[in-house]
């Protein structure tokens, strides 16, 4: 625009000077005395016309000058953007690889299940609960698995088959004043494997397998001393209250506790800084939970008998949602902690069996009580699992090793009837207790990916 209106201006100037030159040529010949002839201003005129056709095509060249030079500068502006977005490419893509080498290369191994727990409510060891604590995005794109030993501690509630008094005597003081014995606190091994796929984008994708089976018996004998009170008797039975009393008399219980999970879950990690990882997960899953409790009371000098017998058998389905964090320490030692949510649809069978004899060895009785009921309910269940994760490439491989603590419970799993009445066999009480596993677990993790860069 600055070089038109310069250029329009000495075309002007070109003009004006024209016409100035012609006056002063006709004021000379005036003041001379001479006018000036025909052709000499025909020749006048045609010179100047010529000169405002040169000056006519100098502007018409400066103003394609000016449209050009507009053009040009759109172009620039055009380039400047597009430069101006590649730089700002460039710049993201530099951080991205930086984030990739701080987070995402130290967590390759990381990407094995610290957790394995992806099944709320229908878990048995520690890898159906949780999701996996140890997993930062972006992750390495290739399949993952994890085997779990787990050391488990079960719930006692409603597992009680005798108290064991001071006194032979129930009747005086201080009489039933003795230790309550149950079952199913004791520790029992288990194991859970899982499998998963890591899509690369912090998506994964796994499947869990999980098996606990405990069973334990307790006996105890009288040496006249003490008496044993029945815990799981009916009022008509031939074991009373103070029956179990004289030397060889005994009480003897049993558990058998079995529970096998397994599902399929989907999980999103985000890296929240360079050490922090949160991982949010939903899935599907299934359980299958039976738990029998058998107690058994001899008096020996009457040769009596009685057998209880309660089972549960529950089927059990429904979703889950999960929520764990992972802190990076130190280079390649993370800790986690991680807790889930189930609400599950059961199917329970429950039955309850009484026999009764005059020797030994239990049979079928009259006026006891024995009955099956199935029913349907809704069974909650939580989970929590704190835990520490040491990750190493290891024959190549990512390797993690996994220690930790894990507690989970399933609400109203176990019910409990019993007889209130001293005469009537069919006035009972019934209860519902929790189902509960909780102890410690090493997990050992390998991820079938590229070797990935050290932590740093």
């Amino acid at each position: 625009m600055t070089y038109w209106k310069t250029n329009f201006a000495k075309l002007t100037a070109t003009a004006g000077m024209v016409l100035l030159a012609l006056l002063i040529v006709a004021q000379g010949a005036v003041r001379a005395g001479e006018a000036p002839s025909n052709q000499e201003l025909y020749r006048m005129l045609r010179a100047l016309e010529a000169q405002q056709k040169q000056l006519i095509n100098e502007l018409r060249a400066t103003k394609a000058e000016a449209a050009k030079a507009k053009a040009e500068l759109r172009a620039a502006k055009a380039a400047l953007g597009e430069a101006q977005r590649k730089i700002a490419a460039t710049a993201n893509k530099l951080n991205a690889d930086k984030l990739d080498k701080v987070v995402a290369k130290p967590r390759a191994v990381a990407s094995l299940p610290a957790d394995t727990r992806a099944l709320a409510g229908t878990t048995v060891m520690g890898s159906q609960l949780s999701p996996s604590a140890v997993m930062v995005a972006p992750q390495p794109t290739g399949a993952f698995g994890a085997v779990a030993f787990n050391y488990l501690m079960g719930s006692d509630q409603g597992m009680d088959f005798a108290v064991v008094n001071s006194t032979t005597n129930l009747f005086n003081p201080p009489g039933n004043d003795g230790p309550l014995h149950a079952l199913g606190d004791e520790y029992q091994g288990a194991v859970s494997v899982i499998l998963g796929w890591n899509t690369g984008n912090g998506t994964d994708v796994r499947g869990t397998l999980d098996y606990y089976d405990h069973s334990n018996t307790e006996t105890i004998v009288s040496d006249g001393t003490f008496a044993i009170q029945a815990s799981q008797i009916g009022p008509n039975s031939r074991i009373d209250e103070n029956d179990l009393n004289d030397s060889g008399d005994f009480a003897e219980g049993t558990i058998d506790r079995k529970v096998v999970s397994g599902g399929l879950e989907i999980g999103k990690t985000l890296a929240v800084g360079s050490d922090l990882a949160l991982r949010i997960s939903t899935g599907v899953n299934a359980a299958s939970i039976q738990n029998v409790l058998t107690a058994y009371y001899a008096d020996v000098d009457n040769t009596d008998s009685h057998l209880t017998i309660q089972d549960n058998d529950i089927r059990a389905y429904g979703g889950r949602l999960g929520v764990a964090a992972d802190w990076r320490v130190m280079p390649g030692l993370s800790v986690g902690l991680a807790a889930g949510a189930a609400l599950l649809y059961a199917q329970r069978n429950y039955k309850i069996t009484q026999l009764d004899s005059n020797t030994l060895t239990p049979t079928v009785g009259d006026g006891l009580l024995n009955f099956s009921a199935d029913e349907r309910f809704v069974m909650p269940a939580i989970d929590l699992e704190v835990a520490a994760t040491w990750q190493m490439m290891l024959a190549g491989l990512a390797t993690s090793i996994t220690v930790g603590y894990d507690f989970q419970t399933w609400i109203g799993a176990i019910k409990d009837v019993r007889q209130v009445d001293d005469v009537d066999e069919n006035v009972f009480t019934t209860a519902n207790h929790d189902l509960t596993l909780h102890g410690p677990f090493v997990r050992v993790g390998v991820a079938l990916q590229e070797e990935q860069t050290a932590l740093k």
